[in-house]
């Protein structure tokens, strides 16, 4: 299945080529967590997940289609 992942900050620094987003071919059944692991991202690192605009965890199960965004804590008030 395909997913599209988008990482934002610093996390953009484990996407190829530096780009903000990028398409990631997964396994049926898999997590949040694994196709961040697939591009390098530490477990740690995220501080916020969506799934298709919805908040969500590393356990969740991705479908094909899947819209993963990944934030990390900004510093700054």
């Amino acid at each position: 299945m395909m997913i599209t992942v988008k990482l934002f900050g610093k996390l953009r620094d484990y996407l190829p080529e530096k780009t903000t987003m990028c398409s990631a071919e997964a396994a049926d059944g898999s997590t949040v967590g694994d196709v961040l692991d697939s591009l390098g991202v530490p477990r740690d690192k995220p501080r916020m997940i969506l799934v298709n605009s919805y908040r969500s965890r590393l356990e969740h199960v991705l479908e094909d289609g899947d819209v993963v965004a990944a934030f990390q804590v900004l510093p700054g008030g």
